[in-house]
């Protein structure tokens, strides 16, 4: 055994999955667009135009043809200038939602029709702003926020914390003890995976800034699961994240250099090793104002999508938004245990883990880890997974 740890101190390089640039975005120019990926599609709803305007168009990206579709506009229910009073947008396991206010609406993508479903919000403000909305399979969440309590130009004079839940079965809503972690609606990040929410408390100028959280809707509590590395420190709120295989992605964002700088980071958390990667670094075709805030990124079965933000500037609102697109197919790389995008020695560790007993394979890990496909998982597939790197 101690001849084949040598041989994975001795190899650290590692392959990974490239960016492949993708259709340009036809539309007007926008940053912090809601993006939600639906089956095979994409979708972008609203978001910010270069004068600070909210955007009203909806388009879907098709990944097979590699072609934008534009869809019917939002309702006029859906619409607001004011950054903080924007819709949230969400999907579950059989529709797209939307919640601003106090409406919920659900969008039929292939009749491209909005029907308001729900306007009972229970809160005791049906306008709050910014509030906390999330959804998962069976339920909505909403509340926190700010209301308008006699602060004419600036709602933040009052702040509200409830917690209501929202059972789309049922069309029905509850109240559920409210947690402290949801009062910086603004800033929090939130994505689904699968059985729980994890939360990213990404605005810069709030508390636990660098924390993910996992909140667990069975019994309406938080987890701390990891502090992100120090080198992600900034404008947190204009990266975004998202779940994806056991694993937790964060792309872009922008940093704090005398001028805001885009960052083209791409970090990842593997829940397999609950460890950070930082991964192949986001494309551009701009290379006058490089970095990606506040993009569109999305998931269409095993590709990251990303695209469109705000490249780096400065304090005078001096910078471009960017229409380039850009893919990263996980699909085809070979002994990718732990589903980062990266085949690594970390990939290889995770099998000599399994062959001594210190940890268990996932089902579909053990289907990638037999690399010599002989229905035997040992040491040859890790030795296999050092000659991929290095061949």
């Amino acid at each position: 055994m101690g001849r084949y740890i040598l041989v994975f101190e001795l190899f650290l390089s590692s392959i990974h999955a490239e960016w492949i640039q993708k259709a340009d975005f036809p539309g007007i120019l926008l940053k912090d667009a809601n993006a939600i990926s639906f089956g095979d599609k994409g979708f972008i709803f609203g978001g910010i135009e270069w004068n600070g305007n909210f955007n009203n168009n909806v388009w879907m990206y098709n990944l097979s043809e590699n072609i934008w579709v534009q869809k019917s506009n939002l309702p006029i229910a859906l619409n607001d200038s004011y950054i903080y009073n924007m819709p949230k947008f969400f999907n579950n396991s059989s529709y797209i939602y939307s919640m601003r206010n106090n409406n919920i609406y659900r969008y039929n993508y292939n009749e491209d029709i909005w029907d308001l479903i729900n306007s009972s919000y229970p809160g005791v403000y049906e306008a709050m702003m910014p509030q906390t909305i999330f959804s998962t399979n069976n339920y909505l969440y909403a509340g926190y926020g700010w209301y308008d309590c006699g602060t004419p130009y600036y709602p933040s004079s009052c702040e509200q914390e409830e917690l209501f839940r929202y059972n789309y079965s049922l069309n029905s809503w509850e109240e559920i003890a409210s947690i402290e972690i949801f009062e910086f609606g603004n800033g929090n990040h939130f994505t689904f995976d699968g059985q729980n929410t994890l939360i990213w408390n990404g605005w810069h100028n709030q508390l636990d800034s660098t924390k993910i959280y996992k909140y667990q809707y069975q019994t309406n509590t938080i987890e701390l699961i990891s502090t992100l590395p120090y080198s992600l420190n900034g404008y947190l709120g204009y990266s975004r994240i998202f779940y994806h295989q056991n694993n937790l992605h964060i792309l872009g964002g922008m940093e704090i250099d005398g001028d805001l700088v885009g960052d083209t980071s791409h970090y990842v958390f593997s829940f397999v090793d609950s460890s950070w990667y930082q991964r192949v670094s986001l494309q551009s075709t701009n290379f006058d104002y490089p970095g990606r805030a506040n993009p569109v990124s999305f998931i269409i079965e095993n590709n990251i999508l990303c695209g469109l933000g705000m490249g780096s500037g400065d304090y005078y609102n001096n910078y471009d938004l960017h229409n380039d697109f850009w893919q990263l197919n996980l699909d085809n790389l070979v002994g990718d245990l732990n589903f980062d995008g990266e085949v690594s020695i970390s990939d290889a560790i995770l099998i000599i883990m399994d062959i001594i007993g210190n940890s268990d394979l996932l089902e579909e890990q053990l289907i990638i880890a037999d690399i010599d496909h002989n229905q035997i998982i040992n040491i040859f597939d890790a030795v296999l997974i050092i000659d991929i790197i290095n061949n």
